[in-house]
């Protein structure tokens, strides 16, 4: 005895309340021969490229109901995530226009109902007639399913769950890639991250001017401030043809600098460093360490 997935009703939809979850309405059609009785139904699924993207096996809210053969039955799913769980679809996406696919299986507990019309003594109402309903042994089927969504569907079930287009952009590109030789640059992007959190800004912005200067300074020891910025620049982009590319990264650094040395040493005491200062230093650290992490990952294999 079989069942068969006839089509998602709505789209795949993002929902943040009660609780971030993925709900879509799902179609099952029952291909038996014999009337049943639904008695429970249960579905897993998981995103079919990123291995333990998975939801394991969880009960459908379903009410007991009889079926006829070729009929369907209508299923709400909500299915929870967690941050963490569209982080790793986001990383697997990296900004790409690439389908992400669902795939799973539902399964179903019933059994057949037979009716039997008997003959009895007229009842105050005139009815001589009474049906009686048997149920069989309990028996299972599955059906199994596939979800499609393109990117620009993907986009909008992230911002149902209260991600916007910024935070979207900013989880598509791939982690850090953290080389031991700037080990002291990363411990102070790590206290520049937690200063943030603990809202204190100026901290935040500091740590995150020391955090690249610290790797300017791994790059080169000796000299002053400009010139080992140079040195790190030549190094992360050394070819000929990427003068852009290195004054580009150059000012973002100096600009890093400039950031927390005003507020530092203003003599204005209106020249303090707000939240959006340190969500600005922050952020421009965190892609300068990115891109020299890109970009000598990427001198590594060419050479």
């Amino acid at each position: 005895m079989s069942w068969q997935f006839i089509e998602s009703m709505r789209t795949l939809q993002g929902c943040q309340f009660p609780s971030p979850t993925l709900r879509l309405q799902a179609e099952f059609r029952w291909e038996g021969n014999t009337d049943i009785e639904i008695s429970s139904a249960r579905l897993s699924a998981s995103i079919a490229e990123i291995p333990g993207a998975n939801w394991p096996e969880m009960p459908l809210p379903i009410a007991s109901s009889d079926i006829s053969p070729n009929r369907s039955m209508y299923v709400n799913v909500a299915l929870p995530v967690e941050r963490r769980f569209i982080e790793a679809i986001e990383n697997w996406r990296s900004g790409r226009s690439v389908p992400i696919r669902m795939e799973g299986h539902a399964s179903f507990n019933y059994r057949p109902v037979e009716s039997f019309e008997l003959q009895v003594a007229r009842d105050p109402q005139g009815k001589d007639r009474r049906v009686l309903r048997t149920l069989g042994p309990s028996s299972g089927g599955q059906a199994r399913f596939s979800l499609q969504l393109q990117r620009d569907q993907w986009l909008e079930v992230l911002k149902g769950l209260g991600w916007n287009e910024f935070i979207v952009f900013e989880m598509a590109v791939r982690p850090l890639v953290r080389h031991e030789r700037f080990k002291k640059a990363f411990e102070l992007l790590d206290h520049a991250q937690v200063a943030l959190r603990q809202g204190q800004w100026a901290s935040a912005a500091t740590d995150s001017r020391k955090a690249v200067e610290a790797a300017a300074t791994a790059a080169a020891p000796d000299g002053d401030q400009r010139a080992r910025f140079d040195a790190l620049l030549a190094e992360v982009l050394p070819d000929a043809h990427d003068g852009a590319k290195r004054a580009m990264l150059g000012n973002l650094m100096v600009a890093l600098r400039d950031l927390r040395n005003e507020a530092a040493h203003a003599n204005s005491l209106l020249a303090q460093v707000e939240r959006e200062d340190a969500e600005l230093a922050f952020g421009v650290a965190v892609a300068v360490f990115r891109y020299i992490g890109e970009s000598m990952g990427r001198n590594t294999k060419e050479r």
